[in-house]
């Protein structure tokens, strides 16, 4: 039996993501650790000591040390402003000052961890956009000049458990149904597990081999970014399309997010790495380790999923999404299977509320809008059979959804308005006072209530049998388009064309509604102040 014979072990920078998992990997094998960071942290077998390494370092410092593991790097200006480094006191001035320490107090190896970046040893980055590349570039350039036993590490995206690289990705599927990323879009990357960088780490302190090599340690898969936001949304369940951004543009929003968070999604210099692609060659970690590195696939992603390790908050804590998870679309999900009847419904709904306008042609148009809604509510009931009771169900949070889009909508309804009359004042008044004109036709009760009918009829219509189905079946966009189209051609012959126009407009936002609600409730309610208001209580 081989017993391999403890050493002491100084790392910089051991407080990070990467930096704590090597730490646990090289102290639970008996080795002596120690730990020198500005932040404090604390560790179940290791020993941490405050230490700012981008100053002079005291005399003495490395004394008795075998090996100093450098991990020291940062993505940008992030964190509290008392404590940002910038890249050249990070990525150079630590550099310098470990080698010195090293020197001085005889400890001959040193294993300094870079960042990989697809390129050659001898490539010139002068003219690089990246200051982050050029000053990591510096610092590997010391490492080299200095007469330690050195290996350089680069690493590629490292991902795992509250990693950066999947945790953002996450978010940002989860905050929106876009994801954006610089065009003509993203290099090929290689992300690498975490655990997979640290056990290299730890297999370099004592390997000769490894003495004055640069050595690039990446996944298994060379993938663009857009592969991964595909896979992840597919553990998800959430739909999600890559739009391609103006470089510029992304540069702009990078740099605006790093100047107002702490920890922004996304810094400029990432940026720049993912623009370019990150790289390296296949072999490296499989010789060094006696093993393939683990890929990031689909099976890796839904099982950190499935622990809980994938963030469950978006980004910025605000999501844009209707659906925001499969889970959330169980009680209707039988109605997926139902989504087929749309074929003939959806047509089915546009063509008798047109057909109404003329049967019989005389007839006021409330009439026969609730003449065409009784006809259809038949079959849109049936098609909802089985969820009505969740659908119509009142709570707090959907009538605060309605509410809150009711008082939006009228806001953004008497801004259009305003702006119509200034184009076209005689034709848009004309139109607005024909709307008005058709009730009174009617004792003003006897308007009320049908309008009431009207509105009830029409979100079970177009918000729960042409909506529900599309979006129990995770098709939220295609869900709220086609109640919406339906909805503003239903309107087509009813009226003149402004009120078309608000029924295209109103009918996106009372679909949107019905979608984030799960319900024709809220909707109904939102659509039931916004006609009472502008019709009676405070017409445009």
């Amino acid at each position: 039996m081989t017993t391999i014979s403890p050493i002491r072990i100084a790392v910089f920078g051991g407080s990070g993501f990467l930096g704590r998992t090597f730490v646990e990997h090289v102290s639970s094998s008996g080795h002596d650790v120690v730990v020198f960071s500005r932040r404090e942290a604390t560790f179940s077998a290791a020993t941490w000591a405050a230490c700012d390494a981008g100053a002079e370092l005291e005399p003495g410092l490395l004394d008795g040390f075998d090996v100093v593991v450098n991990l020291i790097g940062v993505r940008g200006r992030t964190g509290e402003k008392s404590r940002r480094q910038d890249f050249e006191t990070a990525h150079v001035s630590t550099v310098r000052n470990i080698v010195d320490a090293c020197e001085a107090s005889g400890v001959r190896r040193l294993v300094h961890v870079s960042v990989a970046r697809g390129t050659e040893d001898n490539e010139d980055l002068s003219g690089t956009a990246s200051h982050y590349l050029r000053s990591k570039a510096r610092g590997e350039n010391l490492i080299r000049q200095c007469d330690l036993e050195w290996t350089i590490l680069r690493p590629n995206l490292i991902w795992g458990e509250g990693d950066d690289f999947l945790s953002n990705l996450t978010a940002g599927v989860r905050h929106g149904p876009l994801f954006p990323l610089p065009a003509p879009g993203s290099g090929p990357i290689q992300p690498i597990h975490v655990d997979d960088v640290a056990a290299c780490i730890s297999a370099c302190l004592r390997d000769d081999a490894t003495h004055g090599k640069t050595l690039d340690l990446v996944g298994p898969e060379r993938e663009t970014v857009s592969t991964y936001v595909s896979r992840i949304a597919a553990v998800l369940g959430l739909a999600t399309r890559v739009v391609l951004l103006p470089l510029p543009l992304m540069r702009a929003l990078t740099a605006f997010f790093e100047s107002i968070m702490r920890n922004p999604p996304v810094t400029r210099a990432q940026l720049e790495l993912l623009r370019r692609g990150v790289t390296g060659r296949e072999d490296v970690v499989e010789k060094i380790l006696g093993r393939p590195p683990r890929a990031l696939s689909v099976e890796s992603m839904t099982l950190l999923g499935a622990r809980g390790r994938l963030p469950a908050a978006p980004m910025f804590g605000v999501s844009l999404r209707t659906v925001r998870s499969r889970q959330s679309l169980a009680p209707i999900g039988q109605l997926s299977h139902r989504a087929h009847h749309l074929r003939w419904l959806a047509p089915l709904v546009v063509a008798v509320t047109l057909l109404s306008s003329y049967i019989p042609g005389d007839a006021p148009a409330l009439l026969r809008v609730l003449s065409a809604h009784a006809l259809l509510l038949i079959p849109s009931m049936w098609v909802l059979r089985g969820t009505m009771k969740y659908l119509s169900a009142p709570s707090w949070r959907r009538v605060g959804g309605a509410i809150s889009l009711f008082a939006l909508m009228y806001a953004g309804g008497w801004l259009t308005i305003e702006g119509l009359l200034v184009i076209a004042p005689e034709v848009i008044r004309a139109q607005l006072d024909e709307i008005y004109r058709s009730l009174q036709a009617f004792p003003a009760t006897f308007s009320l209530a049908a309008i009431c009918v009207a509105v009830i009829a029409e979100d079970v219509i177009f918000r729960g049998a042409l909506l529900m189905p599309l979006l129990a079946a995770n098709r939220p966009g295609l869900a709220i388009g086609v109640s919406t189209v339906a909805f503003t051609l239903a309107h087509l012959l009813v009226g003149p064309p402004i009120l078309i126009l608000g029924a295209f407009l109103a009918g996106g936002c009372w679909a949107w509604l019905a979608a984030r609600t799960r319900s024709f409730f809220a909707p109904l309610l939102a659509h039931l102040l916004w006609d009472v208001t502008v019709l009676w209580v405070a017409p445009y």
